[in-house]
């Protein structure tokens, strides 16, 4: 178990900041199609928005069989003034990664994610480490696909007042450091996935999707980078000095466009998925607050603009929680000024394995 100590989660949060009300807000549960019950989407009033996990990969014929399903459902939601929204995860898709092995982002820099995979194998010459299942926007060919992949996903879709596009990041441990909230870079390292797309990939790509579908509001899905004390010998980076790097500088860089574009960001709070629900962090309260917080403090002091906290929609770790834990870090929201908040029900998975890959040099 790694150990953090408590008093270096904290992160400095404006007054205006945690009084900001709400550009709107929504309660919402992240659910599969599985776990829906039409009957609930009429009673429940603990939520006022559904949020359907669309997890399908490139089999589409998997969407089709559940049409009629998920069109009652749409229609249900509407009958009963819910909001309805699709879940569509982007980067973490292990059909494109089988697919395209060549696409996946590597782990070519640092060698500290291996401490967390000790009987991994280590490339040789002509390979390159591999992060499966991850597929990241950032290169020209797995950008194009995956905008291909999704657009033929929502032409399926009955129309929803929410599309939230997951990962639109690079993938866990981007520089190899082993820490899955280093998601900054796909290729640090010579060997390229291909051509970069540039530092606003994840905006164009909503900007595509959006101008497909002008009905529904696109809601990014974002996941904040470390913290200083991880760069700690027993912390997630392993002593790798990500902190004070390129890290939160590159993913200040990324951001910007994002919410220069879009009104609501959402946002991956999912301590146990992150190792963060320890006592240190009193079971991930701690890291909520420095999770938001983390949006006004740093991209100003990273040549970016600081994003009010009410322009932020958690989603939270619903699976694997405690009540009590989980409602503690609804109370931090809401002092916080989110917008909202989404609890999800069934698992974001976010994890990865290494993998060998024979590439040659580009």
């Amino acid at each position: 178990m790694m150990r953090f100590p408590l008093f270096c989660v904290a992160m400095v949060i404006t007054a205006a900041a945690v009084t900001a009300q709400p550009v709107f807000a929504i309660h919402g549960e992240l659910i599969r199609l599985a776990d829906v019950s039409l009957d609930s989407l009429a009673t429940d009033a603990d939520f006022d928005a559904n949020v359907l996990i669309i997890d399908v990969g490139s089999n589409l014929a998997d969407v089709e069989q559940e049409r009629d399903q998920l069109e009652k459902i749409h229609d249900q939601a509407v009958r009963h003034k819910r909001k309805i929204g699709w879940w569509i995860e982007v980067a973490r898709c292990q059909s494109m990664a089988d697919e395209h092995p060549q696409w996946m982002a590597s782990l070519q820099g640092h060698g500290e994610w291996h401490r967390r995979f000790p009987k991994s194998a280590m490339a040789q010459a002509g390979e390159v480490v591999k992060v499966y299942p991850w597929v990241p926007i950032a290169n020209q060919p797995a950008f194009d696909a995956q905008l291909q992949r999704i657009q033929k996903l929502l032409q399926l879709l009955p129309a929803a007042d929410f599309i939230f596009l997951n990962d639109l990041q690079a993938a866990p441990s981007a520089c190899g450091c082993g820490n899955d909230l280093c998601r900054w870079t796909t290729d640090y390292g010579p060997i390229k996935a291909g051509t970069p797309v540039g530092a606003d990939a994840a905006a164009k790509f909503c900007d595509a999707i959006q101008a497909d579908h002008k009905a529904s509001k696109v809601i990014p899905v974002w996941t904040t980078e470390c913290e200083k004390v991880d760069g700690e010998p027993y912390g997630h980076c392993a002593g790798v000095g990500c902190f004070d790097g390129i890290c939160w500088q590159a993913y200040t860089e990324q951001l910007m466009p994002v919410t220069d574009r879009h009104s609501i960001i959402g946002v991956q709070i999912l301590p146990k998925e992150f190792d963060r629900a320890t006592a240190q962090f009193d079971h991930g309260v701690t890291w909520v607050r420095s999770a938001l917080g983390s949006f006004q403090a740093m991209p100003p002091v990273r040549s970016g603009r600081a994003i009010a906290a009410n322009r932020l929609l958690p989603i939270l770790q619903g699976w694997d929680t405690s009540p009590e834990q989980l409602q503690r870090q609804i109370i931090e929201c809401e002092r916080m000024g989110t917008s909202g908040y989404i609890i999800a029900k069934a698992r974001i998975d976010q994890s990865w394995t290494p993998q060998v890959v024979t590439v040659s040099r580009q």
